[in-house]
């Protein structure tokens, strides 16, 4: 398209232009260059009439560096040295025609730095086809897919499988939320820009690949005298496809090329019943389509490459898919644009090769009509290297009939809308091939007194298994040798043979020469139809002078498939019991079987006909996938799918912070207190955070859903709960003794002061009465409370604190073990706009858990949280642990960075949504401020104060020894 004074033009106006930018940027640079020193950057562009690859055309200057591959906005490009190479397209959108140019874009030797940064800066800015005008209605987006699918589950997270669609084909993997692009590269991988741009673009390469395979093949015929056979090794004999496994293992090995020579997108089209990615049937051993000779067609959507050959590899057909070759676009190639080719209706090109062109041949034809009627004839005529035909005709018999297209190019229409009267009227015949082959015969026009009548009507039938299928034709001649065998019935496409298949068939005859040929019965359920299928047939008629007569009626047999209305619980409880009818054995007249993959463990398809999910998931809790397939007896089946979530729950004798059910425990959202017996405390000794009862007992029925905070929690000390300090005496829980005055005297008061040393290892009325010397202070296994420094497990900015704590007499009655501190642990929540929660105090130590956004504003706001007066921040969280920081304010969603929310979020880490704060005069007091925030924290531990004076006043939590005995020498512990 660009002539030689453009190329001249076009490069000396580029290089002016460059120049005077690069010595500016030189001059402001590097100011100590010399005023005349300036370097220079040069374009030339180069024809590519051949359409070569980038890599092909660079070879074929005999250039011998070290490129390096590139892609130069969407187009493939090399870098040699100082020199990059573009191969792009240059597209007339008047004339619909696409041109290939090598851009080569280069700077002179010994250029200074800023140079060879400017060069980098072109190829990464450099955008070609600015004239090209994309549609705004639609926009274009990344809606071509190149990963076929069966199920939402084939595709990634942010994506669907679509199952039908006006403009693209479905059965592939395409973006939930649509993104608009302009080139491949604006698309996540596997996904393609519908733009006219990028589908030029994919063409370009498509058809630089198709150049370098036919060279290798070329190569390949030279060395073995024949073209790559593919006898074995591939699904269908002497076919490949670029998404068949034997598209890189045989053919691109036999040929010796790259195993990248695959389609851009790589994907065929829809083939409901075969294999989604290859339209393969491994159980009919058949492709979706019955190969024509040496030409594979593919269903339309596809986006691959297809190579077929004969049995000796006398020659090949080598096509592509072109995306700018659609009907609604219907660009082509100048010069040297690939001839049309079959694999895809209306978009393919073909590249051949042949050992030797051969002629057309005449391989089928019927003309013969009745007098003074419409005459209605054929002509069929291949040519073995599929080159396109040139038709035309002569004699007696062209003064009255003419050739009419059809949908197959190797056939024509004979046709003329009176024929003469009856006799033979010759018909001369030339079909050329373009490539020197003619094929020039004669052949009759035969038009006959009386021709047969035969009538043969289309017919459609819904497979049914109780329902019997009837079809029949007539016909009528006084011509005929035997009528009874006159005819003949021949299935000319299609799969299966209906007529075939075990019918009863009759022939009748009725007075006037009337027949009549009637077929009937069940069709057998050992013949599988999985979709609707069309089946054509012919009836061949010859009468007593030898003449046959066709006509031809198609078949169409609805498939119903089946239908899946089951509506599982999606959640079950682990070791529960779990019940889901997914059908009836029997839909219509069908009978149904069913099968079900992705089950957890425990549960199965049961029942006399296995129409019931049952039993008990004893899986590990989680998100199980599962499909259901529901076939009939003729094979069509149906697919549905659905998440069952396994969760363990309050009440299955763990306890759980959270179970995955998320119900139960004191805010029934799945954190729990106790389960059972989990958490619960079994002796006084290890009471002092933990109670003697759980409200959700062994055998305790639990609803489902859970819908009050009434379960997972500890029982109440009138129910058998409570702990020892809870002022309440638990003496007898479940028949054993717990809490007496020795062991618990908080709660069941001081024993009487009375000496108890008789007959007991050690014993001391520890209220000032004496033992025998021999014996201890203290009983074996008795406990008493304490006091000590809690510092491990805590927040690391917490330090130590006191708290009260446990010890343990020594199975030798000689003293007391160390004591053992464990913090009460209390959680809570605050919650508000700008708001402060109540002061928490005589804890050792808080922390915060994390915090959500409570509806009001953003979480994260500007002004943070103010920190209250007395006290000092001791840990945020900046600005959410777990919020994702958006909210709706005013009905917009207001989310980090975006401008028009009101006021403003920043999200940065100096914004603070909540905050602990800790009191500067006592270190035990908290507050949690929160703003816009709600926030979930927990405390640890309140200090013990014991008495030592006999008394119990103020905040002391300790022991009151009792006004009747004397002052306490030690810790009483009676």
């Amino acid at each position: 398209m660009i002539k030689k004074h453009q190329l001249w033009l076009l490069g000396a106006v580029m290089l002016i232009a460059l120049f005077l930018a690069v010595f500016k940027y030189s001059q402001a640079q590097t100011p100590s260059l010399p005023t005349d020193a300036a370097d220079a950057i040069a374009v030339r562009i180069i024809p590519n009439p051949n359409h070569y690859s980038i890599v092909r055309w660079y070879e074929a200057q005999g250039f011998t560096g070290s490129p390096q591959a590139l892609i130069v906005d969407g187009y493939e490009a090399i870098r040699d040295g100082r020199t990059v190479y573009v191969n792009a397209a240059n597209v007339d959108t008047g004339s619909r025609l696409i041109y290939t140019n090598i851009y080569l874009i280069s700077y002179n030797q010994d250029s200074t730095a800023p140079t060879v940064d400017i060069l980098g800066q072109i190829v990464a800015h450099w955008k070609f086809n600015s004239n090209i005008v994309e549609s705004t209605n639609p926009v274009p987006d990344c809606s071509i897919s190149a990963t076929a699918c069966s199920l939402n589950t084939d595709c990634a997270t942010d994506q669907y499988c679509a199952t039908s669609s006006a403009n693209i084909a479905s059965s592939s993997c395409l973006l939930k939320k649509p993104k608009n692009c302009l080139v491949d590269t604006d698309c996540p991988n596997t996904l393609f820009c519908n733009s006219l741009k990028s589908k030029i673009t994919r063409d370009i390469k498509r058809v630089g690949q198709l150049e370098e395979l036919k060279e290798a093949l070329f190569n390949f015929k030279n060395h073995n005298n024949y073209y790559p056979r593919l006898s074995s090794g591939t699904y269908l004999a002497g076919n490949s496809l670029s998404v068949w496994p034997s598209w890189t293992q045989s053919l691109l090995a036999d040929a010796a090329v790259s195993q990248n020579f695959l389609d851009p997108i790589n994907r065929l089209g829809v083939c409901l019943g075969y294999d989604v990615k290859t339209c393969w049937n491994s159980d009919l051993k058949k492709f979706v389509s019955n190969p024509s000779g040496t030409t594979l067609i593919l269903p339309d959507g596809s986006y691959a490459f297809a190579y077929s050959t004969d049995a000796n590899g006398s020659n090949y057909n080598l096509c592509a898919v072109m995306e700018s070759r659609a009907a609604n676009l219907n660009y082509h190639f100048s010069p040297n644009d690939p001839v049309s080719s079959a694999c895809v209706t209306t978009t393919g090109i073909i590249s051949g090769g042949t050992a030797e062109n051969t002629a057309p041949r005449l391989i089928d034809q019927f003309l013969i009509g009745q007098a003074n009627r419409e005459f209605s004839g054929f002509l069929k005529v291949v040519d073995f290297e599929n080159n396109p035909l040139t038709w035309s005709i002569s004699g007696p018999a062209a003064s009255w009939v003419s050739l009419k297209d059809t949908s197959d190019l190797s056939q024509k229409s004979v046709y003329a809308s009176n024929a003469p009267g009856a006799g033979s009227y010759p018909l001369i015949l030339t079909v050329s091939d373009g490539r020197g082959g003619t094929l020039a015969t004669t052949t009759q026009i035969t038009i006959l007194a009386d021709a047969p009548r035969i009538e043969a009507a289309d017919a459609e039938y819904v497979l049914d298994p109780t329902v019997p299928f009837n079809y029949n034709f007539s016909f009528s001649s006084n011509n005929l040798n035997n009528p009874a065998t006159a005819y003949s019935v021949v299935k000319t496409s299609g799969l299966p043979d209906v007529l075939g298949l075990g019918l009863s068939k009759t022939f009748l005859s009725s007075p006037g020469n009337n027949y009549k040929v009637n077929y009937t019965g069940i069709i057998p359920t050992a013949n599988k139809f999985y979709q609707d299928a069309n089946i054509n047939y012919r009836i061949n008629l010859t009468d007593k002078g030898g003449h046959t007569y066709p006509k031809t009626f198609k078949i169409r047999i609805i498939v119903d498939q089946p239908q899946l209305n089951f509506d599982c619980p999606v959640q079950t409880r682990a070791n529960n019991n779990y019940t889901c009818p997914i059908g009836s054995l029997a839909q219509g007249s069908h009978t149904l079987t069913y099968a079900a993959t992705g089950l957890p463990s425990g549960l199965s398809l049961t029942g006399a006909t296995s129409t019931i999910i049952s039993g008990q998931a004893t899986s590990t809790p989680s998100d199980y996938s599962i499909n259901i397939k529901a076939t009939n007896e003729y094979g069509a089946s149906t697919t549905k799918a659905f998440v069952l979530k396994v969760n363990n729950y309050c009440g299955d004798g763990a306890k759980q912070l959270p179970n995955t059910e998320g119900r139960g425990g004191i805010y029934n959202d799945g954190y729990e207190d106790c389960d059972i017996t989990a958490g619960v405390a079994i002796a006084v000794s290890t009471s002092s955070s933990l109670q003697y009862g759980c409200r959700t007992g062994v055998g305790f029925l639990i609803p489902d859903p859970i819908l009050t905070n009434t379960y997972c929690v500890f029982k109440s000390p009138l129910e058998g709960g409570g702990y020892c300090g809870d002022s309440y005496c638990q003496a007898l829980i479940n028949g054993q003794t717990m809490e007496t005055c020795g062991n618990c005297p908080q709660d069941c008061g001081v024993c009487p002061c009375t000496p108890v040393c008789v007959g007991k290892c050690g014993g001391d009325d520890h209220c000032g009465g004496s033992c025998d010397a021999t014996q201890s202070v203290c009983l074996s296994g008795e406990t008493a409370t304490c006091t000590a420094t809690v510092a491990g497990g805590l927040p690391g900015y917490c330090t130590g604190f006191t708290a009260q704590g446990t010890k343990t007499c020594n199975t030798t009655c000689t003293g007391w073990s160390e004591c053992t501190a464990v913090p009460t642990i209390v959680s809570n929540t605050s919650t508000g706009c700008s708001s402060t929660s109540k002061e928490m105090t005589g804890y050792g130590c808080c922390e915060l858990i994390s915090c959500v956004n409570d509806g009001c504003r953003c979480c994260g706001r500007p002004e943070g949280a103010s920190t209250p007066s007395g006290y000092s921040l001791v840990k945020d969280l900046s600005p959410c642990a777990n919020s994702a920081c958006a909210c709706t304010l005013n009905e917009q969603i207001c989310e980090c960075g975006t401008p028009d929310c009101n006021p403003a979020p920043t999200c940065v880490t100096t914004n603070k949504s909540c905050k602990l704060n800790q009191s500067i005069s006592n270190n035990k007091n908290w507050i949690v401020t929160t703003n816009h925030t709600t926030a979930y924290y927990r405390c640890y531990g309140v200090v013990v104060q014991t008495c030592t004076d006999g008394t119990k006043n103020g905040n002391e939590t300790g022991i009151d020894c009792g006004g009747s005995c004397p002052a306490c020498t030690v810790a009483p512990t009676c």
